[in-house]
């Protein structure tokens, strides 16, 4: 129980990732969606329990967050073997370095979002075209493409295709340059933040900081969602209080919230 509490005072979406994958999803409890050791490995940014993470005296990149519940960390220790993964121990168990592959899912992550994210921010009237277009432009280059019919929608639209295209082969480079470090787990960066286009691309993370996160919009939407999840869990909490007073069987809770559950 001391283990599994940290899970739920810092719920982790990587962690149920990990856990839809080999449990949930498909078979159910019979190896989820059965990936091979090589995708789950490749999947796993934060190759630590909750628990463990609490200890782990590292400034290893797989240590920001965790990424394994501890009900699922016998699949992991046994993907973690099978693909030969660095293990480390800390005070409260062990933790691994990541899969080289990791990096570059990452990096496809890194490229996307921080890209999108100015993009959309346009489209929902956040950010001027100029505004979007000063970013982007030194990040996706001169194009020999341009039209003078153009839209600004269309320019936009064109950048950001140009731009992470650029990105990625800036990635790569990154991955060759660094092979050694990444193969052998000594590695702890990202691939944007040592390529040559990290400056462009603090730029924009300066600028989705500054003007999109703390929009007006999107913070309306956060506190509606917010309100939205503790009225849910709410109405839930009386059914958990009532199946823990009937020993957790189902069978002896009231009609009026069996009903409630679709029973």
């Amino acid at each position: 129980m001391k283990k599994k509490r940290h899970e739920f005072v810092a719920f982790e979406g990587n962690a149920q990732g990990f856990r839809i994958l080999t449990k949930l999803e498909m078979y159910r409890n019979e190896g989820g969606m059965r990936l091979s050791h090589g995708v789950l490995g490749a999947f796993t940014k934060y190759p630590v329990t909750s628990y463990v993470q609490t200890t782990a005296n590292s400034a290893y990149c797989g240590l920001k967050k965790f990424g394994i519940f501890e009900s699922e960390m016998d699949i992991f220790e046994s993907t973690a073997e099978k693909l030969g993964l660095p293990k480390e121990t800390s005070a409260n168990g062990n933790w691994w370095r990541r899969h080289p592959l990791v990096f570059l899912v990452e990096a496809a992550d890194d490229i996307c979002y921080n890209i999108l994210d100015i993009e959309d921010a346009y489209t929902s009237g956040d950010l001027s075209f100029n505004t979007v277009k000063e970013k982007l432009s030194p990040l996706a280059g001169a194009s020999n493409q341009a039209r003078k019919d153009q839209t600004n929608e269309e320019c936009i639209a064109e950048m950001r295709a140009r731009g992470i295209g650029a990105a990625i082969g800036a990635c790569v480079d990154a991955f060759k340059d660094n092979y050694s470090a990444i193969m052998d787990g000594t590695f702890s960066s990202s691939l944007i933040e040592v390529s040559n286009k990290s400056s462009e691309f603090n730029e924009i993370k300066a600028l989705a900081k500054r003007r999109i996160f703390t929009a007006v919009r999107k913070t309306e939407l956060e506190v509606f969602g917010r309100n939205t999840i503790h009225r849910v869990l709410n109405g839930d909490a009386p059914v958990f209080d009532e199946l823990h007073d009937k020993n957790w069987d189902s069978e002896k809770l009231p009609i009026i919230i069996l009903s409630s559950f679709g029973h």
